[in-house]
């Protein structure tokens, strides 16, 4: 199954990451309880209703004011009550819980898994102990896999009400999660089981749940342990390697991963098992073996076990022989792994002599400041990213070494040389580089800037705080706005107030956080005789605007104003034929270079999203755009005009959460918290199941997920197309 390659002392296993990838697809959509090719067999009334059951739900309306999802649980097709049952769960109201509750019943397999997942979600953050009742009570009868093991599911993903719930919970979802029952009910079994875990701080796993967890770490590997057939088709493969993960993740989840269990599965033949293991590696409790659990998952053969061993590796305490093992780490073949290793070279090498024994030969500030500015007969790296993180690494290594080298990457054509440039200057304090980068065309190295002359000089910054008021970025306000907390800068308030003005003219929803930092700073530099300019703000189209202006006049006047905000219209909900017509198509992501992303969509699980992402893709919006955020072993995010977290499109996109998980390849969309999307999205480099049931999931890659770990911060977008496709679904 594994071997050491020669040369290299990786080791390799025997699923390829792609195998695994593709046929996790299948398997996947196989626990999302979405029957899509269903939605074309409908009636033309029934689509009718279903447009209109959808659109509802786009609207939040309340449960009383939901009639049309209410009156879809009681239709006579399935396909209808599974819709309402899921927008009803999306209401996140549990006045919805009595509904849902009796549809648990319904003659209908897959309604009645739907209800079992809305119900969790009606209760979403807020106390649950009738939810629970309603999810424990069913389990007694029901007798479906693939319900039984939603509704385990649903029951660990519950807000428990005391140390006693949490125990019989536990209880609840080991009685399902038995080692024969079937893949449909132990994969969401198991993603109830490591919600529960991760989501309650402290918890105690219940007796006999560590020794059952351990047992499903060799789940489908053919051991001597293994009781279920040797021979899996490469969907249950997949869905076997799934059961291993989340039993990983949640002893992780509960640190109770020791190392013989970490050992196990650093030798996996699935990649996501094997990188569990290296982030537990770091948890075991013997220094020891954790060492040479870390050493087993640097020598991987794949990048995201090396770097989660390198993190690891990174955090612990190190002589100079930690340094040298981190500085050869550099030349690692994986950018990732390579520039986390230089950002290491902070913590692990800085307290490092250019003479002490086990540093390679050049130094490591040489080799540091090679990266940020060769030799005229060497040549440069392929991308910048090493000379920019290099740049403020030797900022913390070698301040000195770094002070020489600032002027080169502070006139570098490459806007994100400049910005790292900014960091690097206030690491050392070069408070002239600042001011100069300061008055930077692009936003987002002036905000950096910004940034290094508040850390170095305080408020005798607040000029640049003032000015920057100015911008039309949001990034920039909001990093201004909070500069100027208890200023005495005599333009500042009229500044402040100037520039929300500005900004609430653009009527764009997605306005909501610089203009929340400017009311709050108002409301700190004002008073009363300021009334005028803030009260009209009662009424503006975002409701949370208005309550932070009615709370400001509350603090000058001392008397209530209640707020009556006139939100914006919603955007028409998609026709049918739009959707039938995305269910059928395939997104084309052309990336700077030759790298081309393909994305099947799921129109059906998240309607407005997915239209609106295919309206300006089809409008060009995201050509030219960047990954700007981009976070090995989670994500990368990007579609901001702004290349940075608060540009996007104007109005907000309603969350559309579903059953689908956050599995590596899935694309979901960047919110700021409830119902803030605003045409940003991200993928996912990894399972990241913390994500499910708080981000909505638009897509899925079907093909050039090796292209997607080769982006790097800043890659860009060339272009973005939504095309016919005639293939299988």
């Amino acid at each position: 199954m594994h071997q050491l390659l020669p040369n290299t002392g990786r080791i390799t296993h025997g699923w390829g990451p792609s195998l695994i990838f593709v046929v996790g697809l299948f398997v996947c959509g196989c626990f999302v309880g979405t029957p899509t090719n269903s939605v074309t067999n409908l009636g033309a009334e029934d689509l009718a209703v279903l447009v209109e059951i959808m659109a509802e739900e786009d609207r939040r309306p309340t449960f009383a004011e939901a009639t049309a999802l209410r009156n879809g649980l009681a239709s006579d097709n399935a396909l209808l009550r599974h819709f309402s049952a899921r927008g009803l769960g999306r209401l996140e109201e549990p006045a919805a819980l009595a509904v849902l509750g009796r549809t648990l019943t319904d003659p209908d397999p897959l309604v009645r898994l739907t209800a079992a997942g809305a119900i969790a979600q009606s209760v979403f953050n807020a106390n649950t102990e009738t939810a629970a009742d309603l999810l424990r009570g069913r389990l007694d009868e029901e007798h479906d896999p693939a319900v039984r093991g939603a509704l385990a599911q649903s029951l660990g993903r519950l807000r428990p009400a005391s140390a006693a719930t949490i125990e019989q919970t536990q209880t609840i979802l080991l009685d399902v999660a038995q080692r024969d029952a079937s893949l449909e009910t132990l994969v969401p079994t198991l993603r109830g089981f490591e919600s529960l875990v991760r989501t309650n701080a402290d918890i105690e796993l219940a007796s006999g749940a560590r020794d059952r967890l351990v047992g499903f770490i060799h789940y489908g590997r053919g051991s001597a342990n293994s009781t279920e057939a040797e021979q899996l088709e490469p969907e249950a493969m997949f869905a076997a390697a799934r059961v291993r993960r989340l039993a990983l993740a949640v002893l992780n989840a509960a640190g109770r991963a020791d190392a013989e269990t970490v050992e196990i599965a650093l030798y996996d033949p699935d990649v996501e098992v094997r990188r569990l293991a290296a982030a537990a590696a770091s948890g075991v409790d013997d220094l020891d073996r954790q060492r040479l659990l870390l050493q087993i998952a640097l020598a991987d053969t794949e990048g995201q076990v090396r770097y989660e061993g390198l993190q690891g590796y990174g955090r612990l305490e190190h002589g100079p022989e930690g340094c040298a093992t981190i500085t050869t780490l550099v030349e690692d073949d994986d950018p990732n792994v390579s520039l986390q290793a230089i950002d290491l070279l902070t913590q692990v090498c800085h307290e490092v002599s250019l003479a002490s024994p086990g540093i390679s030969t050049p130094s490591v500030v040489n080799m540091l400041r090679m990266l940020v500015d060769p030799p005229i007969n060497a040549s440069r790296p392929i991308t910048w990213h090493p000379a920019a993180h290099a740049l403020t690494t030797l900022a913390h290594v070698h301040p000195d070494a770094a002070e020489q080298l600032i002027s080169v990457p502070s006139v570098d054509p490459i806007w994100q040389v400049r910005m790292y440039a900014a960091r690097a200057a206030a690491t050392i304090g070069a408070i002239d580089v600042l001011e100069q980068l300061v008055q930077d065309p692009f936003p987002n190295v002036a905000d950096a800037a910004l940034r290094g002359l508040d850390t170095i000089l305080g408020h005798a910054a607040d000029g640049a705080a003032v000015a920057a008021l100015n911008s039309e970025d949001y990034q920039r306000l909001i990093t201004a706005s909070d500069m100027l907390e208890a200023t005495e800068h005599p333009d500042a308030l009229a500044m402040l107030i100037e520039a929300l003005e500005r900004v609430t003219l653009e009527k764009r929803e997605t306005s909501r956080d610089p203009r929340l930092a400017i009311l709050r700073r108002i409301g700190e530099l004002g008073d009363a005789e300021n009334t005028d300019s803030i009260l009209p703000y009662i009424e503006d189209f975002d409701p949370r605007i208005a309550a932070q202006a009615a709370q400001v006049l509350l603090s000058w006047t001392g008397s209530t104003v209640s707020p009556s905000p006139t939100p914006l219209p919603l955007a028409p909900f998609p026709t049918i034929e739009d959707l039938i017509n995305l269910e059928q198509a395939r997104v084309r992501m052309k990336m700077q270079g030759s790298d081309v992303i393909e994305i099947k969509l799921h129109p059906y699980e998240a309607p407005t999203n997915v239209a609106r992402f295919a309206r300006q893709a089809r409008d060009g919006y995201f050509d030219g755009l960047t990954f700007h955020r981009v976070v090995a072993n989670f994500v990368i995010q990007g579609g901001s005009p702004g290349a940075n977290e608060y540009v996007g499109d104007g109005p907000y996109s309603r969350d559309e959460v579903g059953n689908r998980s956050h599995l590596r390849g899935t694309v979901g969309i960047s919110t700021r918290g409830r119902d803030t999307g605003d045409s940003q999205i991200f993928i996912n480099l990894v399972d990241n199941v913390r994500l499910d049931y708080n981000y909505t999931i638009i897509g899925t890659i079907v093909s050039g997920m090796e292209a997607v770990d080769r982006v790097l911060e800043g890659s860009i977008i060339e272009r973005v197309t939504i095309e016919p496709w005639n293939g299988p679904q």
